[in-house]
This record gives structure tokens, sequence and C-alpha cells, in this order.
């Protein structure tokens, strides 16, 4: 290298300095001509075929290469890379200098290496996109804060996200951080390969403090994922009043309804109605109504709805069963709602099945 100020953020073992006397004689525009380095240097090179002979003095050029044909066709006739435009010496940074190199790499023309696809051609013709080297290299092997970027998130990420991931503590805008791992959306994570896994992982971490606002909108996503690409859990995190707490996935059933959570000692993941049978189906767990029998113990008295409930919400039943004691499964509840019909035993309780049958739970509390 010749003397500049990146020089301060390599490794000093790693980096040879040239003499003052070489650099008087020769000048910097012929050192650097012959492959001296002033600055992170550029490795550039075109059609090229992915077959482990090409090789460009890349730092895990071949853990690259192993990740990149992961995402092609086992063929007789290896893809050709179109275009290489990668950042070298990134193994040569000093851990706590990331900082301020990745804000160097967020400006041009590092900013290009990092988010410009690789495009590779295969040998029927078709394309496909895999991700830059150095997009691949640095979310594989940066770590800030001793964790990978991966395990952070971006200071705009949504509810959920922020309550499972650490802050990233770095100034790169959200473009290049989401390029580089950095969590920010639900979606996002989910659209990645093992987003699912990890989303369960953290939830199922007993040693994190998760409100329980946050298992909702987290269960909902996850019914949207392909089962096949989800390994079931072993543990799972269910809501215990405004928190949660850790279980066994063996004792946790899916409940698409909140009356559900009214009989002691179940371990209960909440989802919306027409989730729950896809999120069980994705975790690998029963719904509520398979694993118990529900008999609602006594006649009840058909009872029309007051009046004054019309004026709160809309589409509400016109009667319910009032009973004087209300049982489920054995136990002693305040509401149901079975095939349409509101049961109810308390005042609250039929507020809530009446807040619930008619489609505006939200009200229940209002009402």
């Amino acid at each position: 290298f010749i003397a500049s100020p990146v020089l301060a953020w390599l490794e000093p073992d790693e980096v040879l300095l040239v003499s003052g006397p070489l650099l008087a004689h020769w000048g910097r525009e012929v050192l650097v001509a012959v492959g001296v380095r002033g600055e992170l240097g550029l490795a550039r090179d075109g059609e090229f075929a992915l077959d482990g002979q090409v090789w460009h003095d890349l730092d895990d050029e071949d853990g690259w290469l192993d990740a990149v044909l992961t995402l092609v066709p086992d063929d007789d006739v290896p893809p050709v890379v179109a275009e290489l435009v990668a950042v070298r010496d990134l193994d040569l940074v000093r851990p706590a200098a990331w900082p301020d190199v990745l804000a160097l790499l967020a400006q041009p023309p590092y900013r290009e290496a990092i988010l410009t696809p690789t495009t590779l051609r295969l040998g029927d013709g078709r394309h496909v996109r895999a991700s830059s080297y150095t997009q691949w290299w640095l979310s594989t092997h940066v770590r800030v804060d001793g964790r990978a970027l991966g395990e952070h998130r971006a200071a705009t990420a949504d509810a959920v996200v922020s309550e499972l991931w650490e802050p990233l503590r770095l100034g790169i805008d959200a473009e290049l951080a989401g390029a580089l791992g950095v969590r920010t959306t639900l979606s996002d994570l989910l659209a990645t390969r093992r987003g699912a896994d990890e989303l369960l992982d953290r939830l199922a971490d007993p040693l994190r403090d998760v409100p329980a606002a946050v298992l909702r909108p987290a269960y909902d996503a996850l019914a949207s994922a392909n089962p096949e690409d989800v390994a079931p859990p072993d543990r799972v995190r269910v809501p215990r009043g405004t928190g949660s707490v850790v279980v066994a996935a063996a004792e946790a059933v899916v409940a698409g309804a909140p009356f559900w959570a009214q009989l002691p000692g179940v371990a209960l993941l909440p989802a919306a109605p027409d989730r729950a049978e896809a999120l069980a189906d994705v975790l690998d767990l029963a719904l509520a109504h398979e694993r118990f029998e529900v008999s609602l113990a006594g006649e009840g008295r058909k009872t029309d709805v007051p009046e004054l409930v019309g004026k709160v919400l809309t589409d509400v039943p016109s009667s319910y069963l009032e009973h004087d004691d209300l049982r489920v499964a054995g136990h002693s509840v305040a509401w149901w709602v079975a095939d349409g019909t509101v049961h109810a035993c308390t005042l609250d309780g039929l507020a809530r099945g009446l807040a619930w049958a008619s489609g505006h739970w939200s009200q229940r509390f209002l009402l």
C-alpha cells in the first residue's frame, strides 16, 4: 500500500507500506499502475465460467462460488458470469473500523459493487441473478458488536423485528442495510432462505423479554410460509398476561379465537381465524379444537341483545344464550362462541362475545 487514510482501517501486520524513496523515485501514479494500492481495490472481470478454474485473489472466493452454485441446476456446462466487480482487501479491515469502512462502501464506486447482483448465464441460455461477491462477503463475514449484520435491525424496522433483533449502530442507509442482511420487516425476513426458522429461533429464546402484542403479527406472518421450508420448532412462545413465555411445542396448540384463552393451563399460539389452520400446518401443531373436546354445559336462556349494543357495534347478533354457570371442557368460562351463537354468563363475557361475533374485537372494552 501507498500511505493513505485507508491504512488506519486495516490490520497493520497484514499490510506492507511502500518506502519513501521508492515512492519518490517512481511516483504514485506508476506504483498504482503496477498494482500498489492506495485505496480499497476493485477486481473486475467478465465472461468467465464458474468452473473453479478462474480466481481473482478475493478472500473466501470459493465460499461465494459455492453459495452461487446452489442457485443453479447441476449441468455439464458451468454458468458464465457476465461481469464481476468486487471490492478487494475486506479481510484486512480491523473489526473496530467497520463503521468507517461501511460508510465508505456506501459511496460510489463501491456501492455498485455491493448492490449490483451477479448475472449468471446458464448453458440453456437462461439467466439467474445471485448476490454480488461483495454483498455476500460483507453479509457473511462482518461482525459489529460481535454479531453478524443479519443479527441486527435497522432503525426503521417494524415492531416485531424491533423487539427481536438488536439495533445496528451504524450510519448506513436503509437500502444498503437491507442488502447486507440487516433486518427491516417481517415480510423481507420471511422472503429469505431460512427466514422463518430464524424468526422461530428468536421467538423461542427464553432469555428474551417479548411482549404479548408482538406474537399475533409474528405468527400471522409465519402462517404464510411454505411448510416444506420450515423446520417444526421444538419450543414456541405463547402469551402470558402482557408478556410471554417459552414452552415445549408439544404442549402448545394454535387458537384462532380468544375464548380459548379462558381454559387454564393451555399454551395457545394466537392467530387470525383465517390463518390458524395454515399456522398449525406450518409449525406442525394441533388446532385448539382438535386437542380439546368442547361441550357447553347447560342449555342457556335465549335473550335479546340490548338495543344499546347497536349504537356501539354493527352486524351484531339479535340474541345470545345467557347462562348462570357456563362450563367448557369442565372449566368455568365467562363466554364462548359456538356455531355463530354467543354464550355468556357475565356482562364482561357478553361484551367480549358480541364484539368477537360481530368482527369488532377491538371494541370489547368500549362495549
